[in-house]
């Protein structure tokens, strides 16, 4: 059977971490939207942690929906989303996790960005601190993965190796949730953060990094170009931890407008 652990990570934190990763690299390059299932890109990482073996029976669309709270919770209020996931899912085995990941991430990614804005705040905030969870190990072990899950872009590595069994059922969990709330009760919109409320982030994650970190974001940042190396990814990870965590302690709101952002 397949064990779908890792899709939400690059499908809801990748995802909204794609469209968090709007959060700064956004002042870096404008890289195309991709266009998706229900309308833009999204997050978790986030990213497809699928591990064990596809058996005949049952069908693949009863494997995808036991494999994940997240997908389960796709298939009740987004068929035709759930849908396109298991026709990207047909014909892969239990030796392509990270086929599976790169392929079914992005959909699920597709789906959160396309109703990120009406993510409510506690959505909102389990988000980042997933988010936050899920990219701790990969600031030391896998930089660039950092930088490509906040961003919203392929993961090439394979997370498996990662994240822990709790925090991967933490993110299936905290998917599942967003996908309910905003399938039964869709936030009011909420306007953009100011160009002084984003710059005040940027200056508050800025502030918490060490001063050789801090060179390297600072001239990416002025240079508005993506990381090119695993030093000025790792920076670059640290600088866009540093500023969800800042929007986490910020008032009520912020976070969420971040993400809308």
């Amino acid at each position: 059977m397949i064990d779908l652990l890792w899709v939400e990570v690059g499908g809801a934190a990748g995802a909204a971490l794609g469209f968090a990763g709007g959060l700064a690299l956004k002042r870096l390059r404008r890289a195309p939207r991709r266009s998706g299932l229900l309308g833009a890109a999204a997050g978790a990482l986030a990213c497809g942690f699928v591990a064990a073996a596809l058996s005949t029976p049952p069908s693949l669309d009863v494997q995808l929906e036991r494999s994940s709270p997240a997908l389960r919770a796709i298939r009740r209020h987004y068929p035709e989303a759930f849908a396109q996931m298991v026709v990207v899912a047909d014909g892969l085995g239990p030796g392509d996790g990270l086929a599976l990941q790169n392929r079914v991430r992005p959909l699920v990614a597709q789906l959160v960005d396309a109703h990120r804005s009406e993510l409510d705040d506690d959505t909102a905030q389990a988000l980042g601190q997933l988010m936050l969870d899920e990219t701790q190990s990969l600031e030391a072990a896998n930089p660039q993965a950092c930088v490509a899950l906040l961003t919203g872009q392929p993961v090439e590595a394979d997370l498996r190796g990662v994240a822990s069994r709790d925090l991967v059922r933490r993110d299936g969990e905290v998917t599942a949730k967003l996908i309910d709330q905003v399938a039964t009760h869709p936030a009011a919109p909420e306007g953009r953060l100011s160009d002084a409320e984003s710059q005040a982030l940027t200056d508050r994650a800025l502030a918490k990094l060490p001063n050789g970190d801090r060179d390297v974001v600072t001239s990416l940042l002025t240079q508005r170009r993506a990381p090119a190396s695993e030093r000025e990814a790792a920076a670059y990870c640290a600088f866009a931890r540093a500023r969800v965590s800042a929007a986490l302690d910020a008032p009520a709101g912020v976070l969420r407008r971040l993400l809308v952002s």
